[in-house]
């Protein structure tokens, strides 16, 4: 069995980046590879391991209006190599667009990092004994480490929709891009992430699936109503995720 998860938020939450620090330079690759990995939810794709051409998007908690944004996809493994780069200078007329990265996989498969950090400008921290001012950058972002693999189950989960209310239905969608068939059932699993942690969100008394599975051929898809208000109920406010079992050749 290969499981393969997509992120659903049922309704708007905020996140608050863990740490500002100074002293870092968001040109150094350096500074990339040795950021802690909080927070790393704010990157959307695929969990677990990843296909080349896939397209990762990476969003911004929080729309800043001054300072620089950067955005990286690093190879890391088997050799350190800068795939793809974006920085903006923020404004007060910089876009909606710009807090969201899209980049795409390459063909190679490695190990990559992927993310974005913010600097503040030049701010005041202090003095010195002559009376010079201590001016000083500060940074926060996250980063995400995904592998990259070309053998791997390639299979497009989708929602029909980014954001819920409690009462709505949710559809799921799945596609087959591998040159196989695969086999998937009506069973689902939802899971609520709490703090640093994702905890399954258990069914009402009673509620079974038929184990009856359907065979999707390559570049077909397969839809799911998963009736979450009749099978589980209410949803309290807060970030979900959709998980499914696949069988695959071998």
């Amino acid at each position: 069995m290969i499981k393969h998860g997509l992120i659903l938020v049922l309704l708007l939450s905020s996140y608050v980046c863990q740490s500002w620090e100074t002293g870092l330079d968001p040109n150094d690759v350096e500074t990339w590879l040795n950021y802690p990995q909080e927070f790393s939810d704010l990157i959307y794709g695929p969990e677990g391991v990843h296909t080349p051409g896939y397209e990762l998007e990476v969003r911004v908690a929080e729309k800043w209006t001054k300072g620089t944004l950067y955005y990286k996809l690093i190879r890391v493994e088997p050799e350190i190599e800068i795939v793809s780069e974006k920085t903006i200078i923020l404004n007060k007329t910089t876009s909606d667009e710009a807090y969201t990265w899209r980049v795409t996989i390459p063909e190679k498969e490695g190990t990559y990092l992927v993310g974005c950090l913010y600097q503040t400008l030049p701010q005041r921290t202090g003095w010195l004994l002559n009376g010079t001012e201590i001016h000083e950058k500060y940074v926060t972002g996250y980063v995400k480490t995904i592998p990259v693999r070309k053998d791997w189950l390639q299979v497009e989960m989708n929602l029909d929709k980014e954001w819920y209310k409690s009462i709505d239905d949710i559809v799921l969608s799945v596609r087959n891009l591998a040159g196989y068939k695969i086999s998937i059932g009506p069973e689902y699993r939802i899971e609520q992430k709490k703090g640093t942690e994702w905890v399954s969100v258990p069914f009402k008394p009673n509620v079974g699936f038929i184990l009856l599975a359907s065979e999707v051929l390559p570049n077909e898809t397969y839809s799911q109503s998963l009736q979450v208000p009749r099978f589980i109920g209410d949803l309290e406010p807060g970030r979900y995720r959709v998980e499914k079992e696949f069988l695959a050749p071998n």
